[in-house]
C-alpha cells in the first residue's frame, strides 16, 4: 500500500509540474508579431515577421492579427507559397488562415493556419532590392 500512494504522489508532482513547464514554453511562444523586420541575403533583404519586445523573430500570428507583420506574411504566401490568392490588407482573416493552412500541409508541417517559428523556417519568403520585388524567392536564414 505504501508503494502505491508513493507511486501515486510521484505522478501526482510530476503532472503537476507538467502543465507548469509547457505553459512557461507556450508563454515564451506566445509573442504576437508586430513589426517586420529586414533581413540581408546578398544584394538584397526578405521581410519578416518579428516580435519588437524580445522575442525577435520568434513569434506568431494567427486569426484576428492584424498589422504590417501580418502584411509581410500575405505577401509571402501570395508571391511564395502556392500564388494564394488573398488581400494583402494586414489583416489575418479566413482567406490568410486558409492559405497558410494550405501552405502548411503542402511544406509538411501542421497545416493549423498559425504562423510561428517552424511555418517561418519551410516558408518562401519575397527577395526584394529596393522596394521591388525581384521575382526570386528565398528561405529563412
Amino acid at each position: 500500500m505504501r508503494r502505491i500512494l508513493v507511486t501515486a504522489a510521484v505522478l501526482a508532482t510530476a503532472i503537476g509540474l507538467a502543465p507548469a513547464t509547457a505553459s512557461a514554453d507556450v508563454t515564451a511562444a506566445a509573442a504576437t508579431c508586430d513589426s517586420v523586420k529586414k533581413i540581408s541575403i546578398g544584394n538584397n533583404y526578405i521581410r519578416q515577421p518579428v516580435n519588437t519586445g524580445g522575442a525577435g523573430r520568434n513569434c506568431h500570428l494567427s486569426y484576428g492579427d492584424s498589422g504590417s507583420a501580418v502584411t509581410a506574411l500575405q505577401w509571402a504566401l501570395k508571391l511564395c507559397n502556392y500564388k494564394a490568392n488573398i488581400a494583402t490588407d494586414g489583416d489575418f482573416g479566413e482567406q490568410t488562415r486558409k492559405a497558410l493552412s494550405y501552405a502548411q500541409d503542402k511544406r509538411g508541417v501542421d497545416n493549423d493556419g498559425i504562423y510561428g517559428p517552424i511555418t517561418r523556417g519551410v516558408l518562401g519568403w519575397p527577395a526584394y532590392n529596393g522596394n521591388s520585388f525581384t521575382g526570386a524567392c528565398a528561405k529563412d536564414v
